[in-house]
């Protein structure tokens, strides 16, 4: 099989190289890679029935976007890559519709007012949340990938060239934060995260920066994986997948790197592992849940990162970020099947196809539904029997 033909490359995750790269350049046609294993067969233990299901324009069109759902007072808010922006109500009743007639590249960022999302040519839009209608529109330095977030009265959104914008709730520009980026790097970017009036984001250089939201200075840096290698692919250590914040600490994974823990007060590493990973990650009370790079499905300790236990039945399967829905794990596939995974040792419990085009973005869950938006546009809702 063509490296070509991977799932990988199939949903377009290529390198970018201070604009965009071939992938020719650095790959030959003929190299071999790791072929996915088939869909587990096991017995099911868990009833799963969609509840309702609605057509989003063309989805992600085969691109590498993760453009999952957003939720704000029972009303659910999609975008796809051409454009199209809608609200639902969290019964499936659309409110209402926009076209914003340009190629979207990030997830929405929504609060009770405002709907955030941002394009490929590097325009942040900022919508109604009850009519859809643009309050302002204004122009970043290049695309927008990670999902533009609203920290009380300030919006922070990040641009693939390194930038983190800060806005306030009518658009005015208050500083930028720029850290750039390596020669090569993944196309991703992590979404910030914030507490406290601090904004913690992972960059494409291994390293995370916690930033004062009011005026944009950097509190603390560290070194979650230096590269190393001799070429530019090996010292690829992209921070592109979701952090997570829970109590006091962050849990942030990197491409060809480590997972590590670290004290969000000072920027001390708690702990770290060594694993590669571009999706992220999630945790609970006991556990930091991560899919490899290798779309093996982890569960670590949260206080040591000791592994607790490991599912490489998916192996090569472009598994999603892993979700927690009541006692189990759900990730997604570019088969388009969802899995329940337990959340105790990570055996099989379910499964359901929901999309033949695939499932990039990840699942979500919201008011103990599980909302999947597929990459043909097809939003389901999934619920237990």
């Amino acid at each position: 099989m063509s490296i070509f033909e991977s799932p990988f490359f199939r949903y377009g995750r290529f390198l970018f190289l201070s604009g965009v790269l071939s992938a020719c350049s650095w790959f030959s046609s003929d190299e071999d890679i790791d072929v996915p294993l088939p869909v587990p067969e096991f017995e099911q233990q868990i009833g799963l029935a969609i509840e309702w299901e609605q057509t989003v324009g063309v989805g992600t069109d085969d691109q590498w976007l993760h453009l999952a759902p957003a939720f704000s007072h029972d009303q659910v808010f999609v975008s796809d890559i051409k454009g199209k922006v809608i609200a639902l109500q969290i019964t499936g009743e659309k409110i209402w519709e926009r076209d914003l007639e340009t190629p979207l590249a990030s997830g929405i960022g929504v609060n009770d007012s405002i709907l955030l999302v941002g394009s490929e040519k590097g325009q942040l839009w900022a919508l109604s949340v009850s009519t859809g209608e643009t309050l302002w529109k204004v122009q970043l330095s290049s695309e927008i990938l990670a999902t533009p977030q609203i920290a009380d009265q300030i919006i922070l959104a990040r641009s693939l060239d390194g930038k983190i914008f800060a806005f306030n709730l009518q658009g005015k520009r208050l500083w930028v934060y720029d850290r750039g980026v390596p020669t090569l790097t993944l196309r991703g970017n992590s979404t910030p995260v914030w507490q406290d009036n601090i904004a913690y984001i992972g960059f494409d250089s291994g390293k995370v920066v916690a930033v004062n939201i009011d005026n944009g200075v950097a509190k603390w840096e560290a070194s979650v994986t230096v590269a190393k290698g001799r070429s530019e692919i090996e010292r690829l250590v992209d921070i592109d997948g979701n952090i997570v914040l829970f109590d006091k600490m962050l849990y942030v994974a990197t491409f060809q790197g480590n997972i590590a823990a670290i004290n969000s007060w000072d920027g001390k590493i708690y702990w770290q592992k060594k694993m590669s990973s571009f999706n992220g990650l999630n945790v609970d009370n006991s556990a930091v849940y991560v899919t490899d790079s290798q779309s093996q499905v982890w569960a670590l300790d949260r206080d040591t990162g000791k592994a607790l236990w490991r599912q490489d039945k998916l192996l090569h399967r472009s598994v999603t970020v892993p979700v927690i829905w009541e006692n189990n794990i759900v990730v997604a596939d570019f088969e388009g099947y969802i899995y329940l995974l337990s959340r105790v040792d990570g055996s099989f419990k379910a499964k359901i196809r929901l999309d033949k085009e695939g499932i990039l973005s990840s699942p979500q869950v919201y008011q103990d539904k599980l909302y999947v938006y597929g990459n043909s546009g097809e939003l389901a809702v999934v619920i237990r029997e």
